[in-house]
């Protein structure tokens, strides 16, 4: 139970470390490309490439993203089975897993 809960947050805290920095490059993104029609005609090609990373970036982002709500839910659904067969284990019980390097 305890490897169960270990996965689950450590699942939760990459995916809000990882949600702030997608914003993060959002909003960086949102100063580069501007808010004329025509940005895209004038802007230079150091811009283009600034946004080429960006936009790969937010691609990769937002797909772990959808990785890791997959991810947490598998790890719910095996927490809420483990305590349904095995009421006796609740949170306040659970031994915690060890690292194999302590």
């Amino acid at each position: 139970m305890g490897a169960i809960d270990q996965a689950l947050d450590a699942a939760k805290v990459e995916k809000n470390g990882l949600g702030v920095r997608i914003d993060d490059v959002l909003g960086r993104a949102a100063v580069t490309f501007g808010n004329d029609s025509d940005e895209y005609l004038t802007r230079e090609p150091q811009d283009s490439r600034h946004q080429d990373l960006m936009g790969r970036e937010i691609a990769n982002g937002q797909r772990r993203l959808a990785e890791l709500d997959v991810t947490i839910a598998h790890f719910e659904f095996l927490r809420t089975a483990v305590l349904t067969r095995f009421p006796n284990l609740g949170a306040s019980n659970a031994v915690p897993v060890q690292n194999a390097t302590e």
